[in-house]
């Protein structure tokens, strides 16, 4: 629309400017029949007007000049129709264009924001890189103190070593001399050695024999008395604290006195015979306060001999304490195989009484 408005306008001013130089050349042409010319060229005298020849030719003229007009205003209307082609479809590429850039500037701003964004991205990566590498610095400035610090205990150390190490080839220096010294000692002994050796040689054969003679009888007179050691077989044990109500089994004397040959068991309370033999065995039992306890020499699950503590209460306190802490005893001569049990089996009554220094014991031995 404002194209076309634009056509109009200068539509009417070109025909305004036609329609001016054609009534400016007509009063051209009445003025030149009015007014004469010199031969100078002035125009003081005025001549004669014009005929109708001449008219008719000023209208050929007139004419000539109006086709030539139209065919004028034609062109010059195909033109404005063409410029007002031009026109539109430059007005066309201009929204196009507009368009475009108004998408194109969107889309740049969205590039400049994601840019915006990973600028701050890098520059937060950056930040952390530059501590990272501020902190690598500072672990490679500690590693080279470290280092530096090492290189002088190295050094500290190698001073130290070959301090000691010249130390040492002195005193190893000072040991060859004297072991030198010890080698002539013992050059000069072996010397002497050899003629005592020599002396030894001649009486040797005598000192042997006498030599022998003495370590026979010895060995003769060690064997006789491990033998004897080895024969000599006996035990005693007792009771170290007492029981009120002790009224079955074995009774096992768990301090041990005396043991020679190991045949009598702590832990169990029998004695196992080591070798073939006559044994002799005894028991000492007394009975707790007023209780009364029965037990007997046992051989092998068989009774042999009993021993009875009887206690009694009644009567006046000095009676009664004559009838308190009772003690029974005996003993058994047996003949014992190799491998035979013997202990101290519970008959009847309960409890027993003895003391850290044993009252309560029971003892055997080989004769």
């Amino acid at each position: 629309m404002e194209g076309h408005a634009v056509f109009q306008i200068f539509l009417i001013s070109l025909l305004g400017s036609i329609c001016l130089q054609n009534g400016y050349a007509y009063s051209e042409m009445e003025n030149s029949t009015a007014v004469g010319t010199n031969e100078d060229g002035s125009s003081d005298v005025p001549k004669q007007p014009m005929g109708p020849d001449v008219f008719r030719q000023l209208l050929n003229q007139e004419t000539l000049i109006r086709m030539a007009l139209v065919k004028n205003v034609n062109s010059l209307m195909l033109d404005m129709v063409s410029l007002k082609n031009s026109v539109m479809s430059l007005q066309k590429n201009v929204e196009q264009i507009t368009k475009v850039s108004v998408e194109d500037i969107m889309g740049l701003k969205l590039e400049n924001k994601k840019l915006k964004n990973s600028n701050e991205l890098l520059t937060e990566i950056n930040w952390k890189q530059n501590q990272t590498i501020s902190k690598l610095v500072d672990d490679v400035t500690d590693l080279k103190n470290e280092q530096k610090l090492y290189a002088k205990e190295m050094i500290d150390r190698d001073d130290y070593l070959f301090g000691n190490t010249s130390a040492a080839l002195s005193e190893l220096k000072t040991n060859f001399r004297v072991l030198s010294l010890s080698l002539v000692n013992v050059d000069n002994q072996s010397q002497d050695f050899k003629k005592r050796l020599n002396e030894v040689d001649k009486s040797l054969p005598q000192t042997i024999n006498e030599k022998f003679s003495i370590v026979s009888e010895a060995m003769k007179n060690a064997s006789n008395q491990l033998s004897d050691i080895q024969k000599r077989i006996g035990f005693t044990a007792g009771k170290n604290s007492s029981s009120s109500g002790w009224s079955s089994g074995k009774l096992v004397f768990e301090h041990v006195l005396f043991n020679q040959g190991n045949g009598y068991d702590p832990s169990s309370g029998v004695f196992t015979a080591p070798t073939n033999g006559v044994y002799v065995f005894y028991v000492s039992l007394t009975s707790y306060d007023t209780n009364t306890i029965y037990v007997s020499i046992t051989l092998n699950g068989k009774s042999t001999v009993s021993a009875w503590g009887r206690g009694e209460s009644g009567g006046s306190y000095r009676n009664n304490y004559y009838t308190r802490y009772q003690t029974g005893t005996n003993m058994a001569v047996l003949s014992l195989m190799r491998g035979d049990r013997v202990w101290v089996q519970y008959g009847s009554g309960t409890g027993y009484y003895s003391d850290s220094v044993p009252v309560t014991t029971f003892s055997g031995f080989i004769i």
